[in-house]
């Protein structure tokens, strides 16, 4: 049985043990309040960013190495 945790905001990276962040986001996705989800991967290509936003509709996508102000609200 999979059971689930109500949290308003999840840092994700693609590579998870057991189930890829790119699955994570999927399944979240399709309930009816997703949380707000940010991918900080070392999957840094123009591809895998587009890919993030727009077909796994995450609310950021970070390659790592990142600048801290590249995050939404920091660096003020």
């Amino acid at each position: 049985m999979c059971t689930f945790t109500d949290y308003d905001v999840l840092i994700l990276d693609r590579d998870l043990p057991v189930m890829t962040g790119n699955e994570v986001c999927s399944r979240l996705n399709e309930r009816t309040d997703p949380p707000r989800m940010f991918m900080l991967t070392a999957a840094g290509n123009i591809r895998d960013k587009v890919y993030g936003l727009e077909q796994l509709v995450t609310d950021n996508y970070l390659a790592e190495p990142f600048a801290p102000n590249s995050l939404p609200g920091w660096g003020r």
